[in-house]
Parts: structure tokens; sequence; C-alpha cells
């Protein structure tokens, strides 16, 4: 009996052994996370240009960021960015004690990791000023650090003379008040400011949309982001995006685009810029059809839109890649701003 009883355990030991040997004790989860996962854009070319989606406004660490610069290039990557420009503050850094490098780092960090990202990084810095002068972006710069210096027009001129492009952000900031001041004024006169932001992190200034027929500038919308970009934004397409018609996907094409104003706004269900670019946009993410006084108008896009047969007529709602049906003569649409009273209005042929 006691031979049956210590024959029964060795078996059991035995079958338990043979378990253990097949359960693993180690196991990696490939897909827990969305690292190596990209949404990208439904959105068109237009005119013999490719449409780069960027965001011209961002922060690191390096000025007072929240984010390490190479996490800013997973970010765009992830949420289907072609382009960003790094543009730590060079007046306001509260970290530098903790950090030994120069205004130059975080682009080099954010290049390096770029490299394999494909994402198309610019080398800018903001210059942090009070109103009149504002906040300005200086892009495609080479040297950051020649724009430390105490007077903001001296800081202008030294981005000037490195060939960068300069973009007015946020005109309605801080104070609620969109003001074009006779500095900014001479100053597109002279071809010195190219873009101004015409959308922010979560703000719109619907005045600034007239300055863009009015002067002759581009229209941008960045996220002036800081917090990471989940903290900001769940959905990734929802961050606001300059859209950039460019004539290929390089840095030296984004580079010219932004210098000819070929650029749209976009963000918060609106688009905004010049009235042609626009216009020509807007048919590209269009499908429209007539048969009699019917007209039938498919979006190809994931770009929502709201149309009327009038200006003044109460808008459909046409969700991304939707269709739907109205008799009308031309179309309005609400939601794309030529300035700040004038809708989008196109025939409906």
């Amino acid at each position: 009996m006691k031979k049956t009883i210590l024959t029964a355990m060795a078996m059991a030991l035995a079958m338990a052994g043979n378990i253990r040997a097949q359960v693993p004790e180690f196991v990696k989860c490939e897909d827990y996370y969305d690292i190596n996962q990209r949404t990208e854009f439904q959105i068109p070319d237009i005119g013999g240009f490719v449409t780069l989606t960027s965001d011209l406004h961002i922060h690191t660490v390096f000025s007072d960021g929240a984010v390490w610069p190479s996490t800013r290039v997973q970010e765009a990557w992830n949420d289907g960015l072609d382009v960003i420009a790094i543009t730590d503050h060079i007046e306001y850094r509260p970290y530098r004690n903790y950090l030994n490098a120069d205004l130059n780092e975080s682009y080099r960090i954010a290049a390096a990791a770029a490299g394999s990202d494909g994402v198309l990084v610019i080398h800018g810095t903001e210059i942090t000023r009070s109103k009149p002068f504002g906040h300005m972006n200086a892009l495609f710069i080479e040297d950051a650090e020649k724009l430390a210096v105490e007077s903001e027009m001296d800081a202008l001129e030294a981005a000037l003379a490195q060939d960068a492009v300069i973009q007015w952000n946020h005109p309605g900031w801080p104070d609620d008040l969109c003001t074009m001041y006779p500095l900014h004024e001479k100053l597109i006169a002279e071809g010195k400011i190219h873009l101004v932001e015409v959308m922010n992190y979560d703000e719109c200034y619907p005045i600034a949309y007239d300055w863009i027929g009015k002067y002759g500038i581009g229209a941008a919308a960045n996220s002036d982001i800081h917090e990471p970009i989940a903290m900001y934004c769940k959905d990734s397409h929802k961050r606001p995006v300059t859209l950039i018609f460019a004539k290929e996907r390089s840095l030296e094409s984004v580079k010219e685009a932004l210098l000819a104003r070929r650029t749209l706004a976009w963000f918060n269900g609106n688009l905004a810029g010049d009235a042609s670019l626009l216009r020509s946009f807007v048919e590209a993410c269009l499908e429209i059809k007539r048969s009699g006084e019917t007209v039938t108008i498919t979006n190809k896009s994931e770009i929502p839109f709201r149309v009327s047969a009038t200006p003044e007529g109460e808008a459909m709602n046409m969700p991304a890649f939707s269709t739907i049906r109205m008799n009308a003569a031309s179309l309005t649409f609400h939601n794309c701003h030529c300035g700040s009273t004038e809708p989008l209005t196109i025939p409906a042929e």
C-alpha cells in the first residue's frame, strides 16, 4: 500500500513538472502599446501639389514643455503628421538649470529621432515678447543662439538673416484681443511676417481670417503643445493642423510652400485660408453630380462639411465619407472661411 502511495505521488510530481515546463516564464505583449500604429489623414492632394499635414508650434522640456524632443517625433508619427517644427522659447526656459544644453539641442534630438520615422523636422524657435510685438516663431533657422538678444526687433532680424520663415503666433493671446498693430502691418509690408496662426491650441481668431486675403499672408493652425499630446487631444485627428501644399515631400519644398503662402488652417471642424486655395482643396475633397435641379455631393475626405444651397440657407451636415442631396445652383460651405464673415461658395456643377 505504501509503495502504491509513493508511486502515485511520484507520478503526480512528474505531471506537475511537465505542466510547469509547458508554461512560459516570460510573455511580451507586442500589441499592447500603439507606438507602432500611425493614423493616416484621408485628405486629397491638389493641383500638382502634395498635401502635407503639419504642426508648426511645438514645445519640449528644453523650454517650458513636459516632453522630451524625441517623444514629440513619435507623437507626430502616431498622429499621422508629416511635418513638425520644434519651437522652444528663447526667453522662457524654466528647466535650464537641469539641462546643460544650448538653444539648438531640442531640434538636434528631434531631428536625430526622425531619421527612421520619416517625419520632417523643422529647426525653429519662439521669440517670446509682450504685445504689440507678441510671440513669433522663426522657422528654418540655423542657430537659435543668435536670436538670444535683448531687442525683439534685433532677434527678428537675426532670424531673417538666417533666411527664416516667420510665423506670428496666437494674435488673440493673452488678452483675448486679436489686434493688427501698425508694427505688424509694417513687418508684413516688408515681407518679414509670412504666416499667422488663425487657430492655436483651443482658440480660433475669426478676425484674423480677414488678414489672409487683405495682407497676403499664410494661414496656420498649430497645437502650441506643452503637455503630452494624449493629455491634450484624445483623438489624434482633432488637433490643429496646418495643411501645406508642397511640390514634394521634403523640407526644401515645405519652406518654399510656406514662403509662397500655400497653406490652410484646419481645426475644430473649420478650414480657413486663401479663397482660391481653399476652393481648390474643397473641390478635391468632393465629388459633385447634378441631375436636373438635384445635386448629389459625396465627401471623399475625412473633413466634415456644413453646406447649404445659399449663404443664408440652413446648413446640412456632411460627415466624412458621406453623401448628401439638395436642390442648389451653388454650394456654401459654412465651416470653410475665406474671411471672418465670408464662407466659401462654389458653383454646384
